[in-house]
């Protein structure tokens, strides 16, 4: 996954649980507001839109992120992560997933 540097890193399932749980407990504190994250989480998705441009199977975000699988799910991480049990990811991961396998198979 590129950076903002476009610096190539490695996101896994154990990184995207530690930075989601971090602004999850940043939010928790008051230190940003849920309007600052969707705020800052939309000029990201443009940035990742702009990263992903070449590849032909990537859907962009920024577009409509208000119904974007991705987005959304990505969001509710940070929105919803103070009840995530532990912080694991893979309870959100997984239903979004299912969201998008079911929106591919509805458009064939």
């Amino acid at each position: 996954v590129p950076d903002l540097s476009n610096v190539g890193l490695m996101e896994d399932r154990a990184t995207l649980r530690i930075s989601s749980q971090l602004l999850a407990n940043w939010l928790h504190h008051g230190l940003v507001s849920e309007e600052e994250i969707r705020s800052v989480f939309e000029e990201m998705a443009k940035v990742v839109d702009q990263q992903n441009a070449r590849d032909k199977a990537y859907r962009p975000m920024s577009t409509s992120p208000e119904t974007n699988i991705a987005f959304q799910a990505a969001l509710k991480l940070v929105l919803d992560g103070k009840q995530a049990p532990n912080g694991y990811t893979e309870f959100t991961l997984h239903e979004a997933r299912r969201k998008a396998k079911t929106a591919f198979l509805s458009r064939l």
